[in-house]
């Protein structure tokens, strides 16, 4: 079941080792050199086991949650994720992938509450489209113990929802050929696939919307 609320209704709280944003003295005109964060797409989710989860988009804060992600991931599921082996999210890609131009690019990650009431990361999906928003670079990053959760497809759908009401013409990426599961995954949704011509090891997958 899913029903729709203000991302502020969302208990837990911000623990150690999370980053806080300090609040800006200027005027708030001076600081719109990109898009603002969007609000629309907050969502709660309720699991099946009634547990509940955060939809949103991302914050610069969740740099930690995002590294923390990959820390507890095998190394094998981080080079499928990344296409190469990586022990630990480095600060400059986390920052990256957490202060992000709406106007081009969207990222979606799902919070939760661990045991200590504690905000927790569990995943997220983003993707990345050129000027002329004809095509888009999707990708899904989930915490191992999220398999099988039904937050994989969710975070598809919801993408591909997303990128089709912004007019983009086509969603695309680049997977491992041995990541089964996301060839599965994207294959259920109607992505087509190919190889890429230089890298035997890389399946290209595209959907038009």
């Amino acid at each position: 079941m899913i029903t729709r609320r203000y991302g502020h209704l969302f208990p837990g709280r911000a623990c150690a080792g999370n980053y806080r944003i300090a609040h800006s003295k200027g005027p708030a005109a001076d600081r719109l050199a990109i898009r603002p964060y969007p609000q629309e797409p907050e969502e709660i989710i309720v699991l099946p086991d009634t547990t509940r989860l955060l939809l949103r988009p991302i914050r610069p804060e969740d740099e930690r949650g995002l590294q923390d992600i990959v820390s507890s991931l095998p190394p094998e599921d981080v080079r499928m994720r990344f296409l190469h082996p990586m022990r630990t999210l480095p600060h400059e890609l986390a920052a990256w992938l957490t202060q992000i131009d709406y106007d081009r690019e969207v990222a979606l990650v799902i919070e939760g509450v661990d045991n200590q009431g504690c905000r927790l990361l569990y995943g997220g999906v983003r993707i990345s489209a050129d000027p002329n928003n004809e095509r888009a670079e999707f990708a899904i990053l989930l915490r191992r113990e999220m398999t099988g959760s039904g937050l994989g497809p969710l975070l598809m759908r919801r993408i591909i929802d997303y990128a089709r009401n912004r007019g983009t013409a086509t969603l695309y990426g680049e997977v491992l050929s041995d990541n089964i599961l996301m060839l599965r995954l994207a294959a259920a949704f109607g992505f087509t696939t190919k190889p890429v011509s230089d890298d035997p090891g890389l399946r290209l997958l595209e959907l038009r919307l």
